[in-house]
């Protein structure tokens, strides 16, 4: 247990850190809005991924007092919040049952709570998750068409006169997915909508994630290049776009990877994806496993990933502002205390960077490819192809921390890979530039000497960010990065 604590001491401080900036910088009023409606639309806010929303703060705040986009109060109650149009990612949470009074929903969110009228569209949003099983169930219309709303379909909802689902990876039955290996019991889903399942008579995998692989083809032309989205270790991503318009992500797993994989293996990695769910998680919409070949299907994320944002687009770039990267770094923060903490047993990223990290339209955080390492380490190939591809994952780029050298990886050293991608939000470099002069090529070794040393660190800065920091936060932030590092700093001294 001290062993665990210890890897994850990195995240503890960053998730203290940016708590206390965002606190900090918060307008703080008077306080007339109804402490429950308070914590509500906090966790409301938590849980779609803190988009960028005039007036919301993370925590506290008055929304009564003060000008919060699309929510309306009554005295010190909040009775509406409309954000129609508002291109909304992340989930409901939990929580939308304690506000005191809020009784009115339009399309863009959000959340209606008269225990006689809930009769609201939510459609054509980006809202994903599972469908909250606290939601009133007197209504007579709902229409949650066109977003990501994955899992079971509470069974009380389906009695209601009008209600509509299409264009979601939702499932109705209680059919399981492949038996997994957890003893976690999986939450089915389905593969795409209005994609058609698997002809294979295998009750087990009726109704689960499994797709033709002809679908996918027809979806993405083929694997056509011009629908490339990118290459990777394991295998290179395509993008889809399915009848109804929307998009997903379609990763073509690389033959090495699996050349002596059985399919029961593949299925029960399936099975381990499927159940890492959190807010800053990539989801796992199906799969396919037809024709000597294994695709995984994904969301996908339209501004592209962390690393197209901080190093290839400098228009983009500028959008990214302080407080942006400090949310970015806690969304990042919290996807990794999820799969070190929560998920039992703990699960290794083994590739984290910011190629990794992709984004939604309100640069909310979406960490992709977890679960994955258990592909590399599972035994299902050579040892000369798990050394190509463990060799190729971090090392050329900056990312590998020093037990990577002996060929340990750990939950530490995830920690270490995402105090790079904190260096990255804070300089905006590259974490490995051949183009620089060769003490600044990697970006730890150049930066580590520097993080404590108050003169140089405002130099460090990315000048895109024009000045525009509190410089305590700055050097909170160097802090952290220097304890997420620190072993490779010991490893250059000796």
């Amino acid at each position: 247990m001290g062993h665990k604590r210890s890897a994850e001491n990195c995240l503890n401080w960053v998730q203290g850190f940016v708590w206390f900036v965002l606190i900090f910088t918060a307008r703080i009023s008077g306080g007339i809005t109804n402490p429950s409606d308070v914590a509500a639309i906090n966790n409301l806010y938590a849980a779609l991924g803190y988009p960028t929303l005039p007036g919301w703060v993370p925590t506290g705040g008055d929304p009564c007092a003060k000008a919060w986009q699309g929510v309306a109060c009554n005295s010190t109650n909040i009775i509406s919040i409309t954000l129609n149009a508002a291109n909304l990612g992340g989930e409901l949470g939990d929580d939308l049952g304690s506000f005191s009074s809020l009784n009115k929903m339009q399309d863009g969110l959000c959340t209606s709570y008269s225990p006689t009228s809930f009769d609201r569209d939510l459609s054509n949003n980006h809202i994903g998750g599972s469908i909250p099983s606290n939601f009133p169930m007197t209504m007579q219309n709902m229409n949650i068409e066109n977003n990501l709303f994955n899992g079971p379909v509470p069974e009380n909802l389906l009695t209601i006169p009008n209600f509509k689902k299409d264009g979601n990876p939702l499932n109705t039955t209680s059919s399981p997915l492949p038996s997994p290996t957890s003893s976690i019991p999986p939450t089915p889903t389905p593969p795409l909508a209005g994609a058609p399942y698997s002809g294979q008579s295998n009750p087990e995998e009726t109704n689960s994630k499994r797709t033709k692989n002809n679908t996918e083809r027809q979806y993405t032309n083929s694997f056509s290049r011009e629908n490339l989205i990118g290459a990777g270790t394991l295998g290179t991503v395509y993008r889809a776009e399915l009848p109804n318009g929307k998009l997903l992500a379609i990763k073509k797993l690389d033959k090495r990877a699996f050349s002596q994989q059985k399919n029961e293996e593949f299925l029960d990695l399936v099975n381990s994806i499927d159940q890492i769910r959190h807010v800053n998680v990539v989801e796992l919409i199906g799969y396919c496993a037809e024709h000597g070949q294994r695709l995984l299907i994904y969301e996908y994320y339209r501004n592209g990933t962390l690393q197209d944002a901080l190093h290839s687009d400098d228009e983009f770039k500028r959008q990214l502002t302080w407080n942006i990267r400090i949310r970015m770094a806690l969304g990042a923060a919290r996807a990794l205390e999820y799969l070190h903490e929560v998920c039992e047993p703990p699960i290794i990223h083994l590739n984290f960077k910011s190629a990794n990290i992709l984004l939604e339209n309100e640069l909310a955080v979406y960490v992709s490819d977890c679960g994955l390492a258990s592909l590399i380490s599972s035994g299902s190939m050579s040892q000369v192809i798990f050394n190509q591809l463990s060799e190729n994952l971090l090392t050329a780029d900056g990312y590998r921390a020093p037990e990577f050298e002996s060929g340990i990886y750990t939950l530490k050293s995830d920690v270490f890979s995402f105090g790079v991608v904190m260096l990255e939000l804070l300089t905006g470099r590259k974490s490995h530039d051949r183009k620089r002069n060769r003490g600044e090529q990697f970006l730890v070794r150049w930066a580590i000497p520097q993080l404590h040393d108050i003169d140089t660190l405002s130099s460090m800065v990315d000048p895109s960010l024009n000045g525009k920091y509190p410089v305590k936060s700055l050097s909170q932030f160097a802090h952290i990065i220097s304890r997420c590092v620190q072993r490779a700093f010991q490893s250059l001294q000796a």
